[in-house]
């Protein structure tokens, strides 16, 4: 039995300030306070599925694609590596930029990118991290469908980059419809296991919308604890 000796969180804290789309509203308050209105604390939450460190399932942007509940719990744990390939302003990360990543990725793998993007959570400006954020490029994404990775995810607001893209977004596309599962907004203390190969979770909630005028309901996404487990 492995006895994990330290686990690191890559997880930005979810808050009224968390990263997101505009499209997507958060609102968190405090709603009975101990002592005051009564004996507990009760926090509200109303969100989006895609505000902060969330995945993003097949579901989500392909029809036909497996939603959330029809994901096996299996798929959110297993081995990975976060790999560190530093990019800048609207830079793409390219199949060299994979193929040289240390340690290699493997078939199955949860790949994490660490581009150096994370040092911006927390930015005044919204529409930077937008507009301004690198990303995997879609002959990148081709190279991760070719190499049936399990889970990719980035440290930015979406897995590929803000240059303007033809709808449907091609990347995001290209990886969805080969059932791989995206990550978005890894932060946390990602700078300190880059370039670590380990045991990866990314726990999501069962959040399964019922139909509201919708052809069906299922989960699409979901805020995740992404977190990796070293061995001791």
């Amino acid at each position: 039995m492995v006895r994990y000796m330290k686990v690191v969180d890559l997880t930005i804290p979810l808050s009224n300030d968390s990263p997101r789309f505009p499209l997507h509203p958060v609102h968190i308050e405090r709603i009975r306070y101990t002592g005051m209105r009564g004996t507990s604390n009760v926090t509200l939450i109303m969100m989006s599925s895609h505000v902060g460190t969330h995945i993003d399932t097949p579901f989500h942007a392909i029809h036909e694609g497996k939603k959330l509940e029809e994901l096996p719990l299996e798929r959110f744990i297993g081995p990975g590596v976060v790999v560190d390939i530093p990019k800048g302003e609207l830079e793409e990360i390219t199949p060299d930029d994979l193929e040289k990543a240390e340690p290699k990725i493997r078939k199955d793998d949860i790949v994490i990118i660490h581009t150096g993007w994370a040092k911006f959570w927390g930015h005044k400006d919204l529409n930077y991290l937008i507009e301004k954020r690198p990303g995997v490029g879609v002959e990148a994404a081709k190279w991760l469908v070719n190499k049936k990775i399990n889970i990719v995810g980035t440290d930015t607001m979406a897995v590929q980059s803000g240059r303007p893209a033809p709808h449907p977004e091609p990347v995001h596309n290209t990886l969805l419809s080969n059932n791989i599962i995206l990550v978005e907004c890894v932060g946390g203390d990602i700078a300190k296991v880059a370039g670590l190969r380990a045991n990866i979770a990314v726990i999501p909630l069962p959040i399964y919308p019922l139909p509201q005028g919708l052809p069906e309901g299922g989960g699409d996404a979901s805020p995740v604890r992404v977190l990796v487990l070293l061995e001791g």
